[in-house]
């Protein structure tokens, strides 16, 4: 973290968010055992979904505390484009969803549909974040950026 809220070198990833496959409509996509499908980033911020049948669907970020979520589409690491992988994909705009995970509800906030192709590998459904340390809504100087996904 260097404090200048952009996805750049020298910054850090968030490890252990929840992060939940949801379908098109913001409702959680259910394993056989009609539980939530959900992972947990790994200490790179990544994070996978296996065997995700052909489809439309959001990935949901767990709101944390004490981070906010950089506004979707802003070119998180400064290169100029808004379309790359350093974007943020959430939709920051929407009110938060609700997954149930085990005996309780967890706050995500979703990204835009996506389409998964029979055999795709998807690769670049992220969230820029920020920790929120400068006292106001935005991300800003005073901010330090963290990474989730990819």
């Amino acid at each position: 973290m260097n404090g200048n809220a952009l996805d750049d070198a020298g910054d850090t990833a968030v490890a252990g968010q929840l992060v939940a496959l949801l379908n098109a409509d913001g409702s959680a996509v259910l394993d056989d055992s009609g539980n939530a499908i959900v992972t947990r980033t790994d200490d790179e911020g990544t994070y996978i979904f296996m065997q995700v049948p052909d489809g439309e669907y959001r990935v949901g970020f767990e709101v944390l505390d004490d981070k906010r979520f950089v506004a979707q589409g802003v070119d998180a690491d400064a290169d100029g484009r808004s379309d790359d992988p350093n974007a943020s994909d959430v939709d920051d705009t929407s009110a938060p969803l609700t997954v149930p995970v085990g005996s309780e509800d967890v706050s995500v906030q979703a990204t835009s549909i996506f389409m998964v192709a029979q055999g795709e590998i998807v690769r670049d459904v992220d969230a820029g974040v920020f920790e929120f340390n400068g006292g106001n809504e935005a991300p800003d100087a005073t901010d330090d950026a963290v990474t989730t996904g990819e």
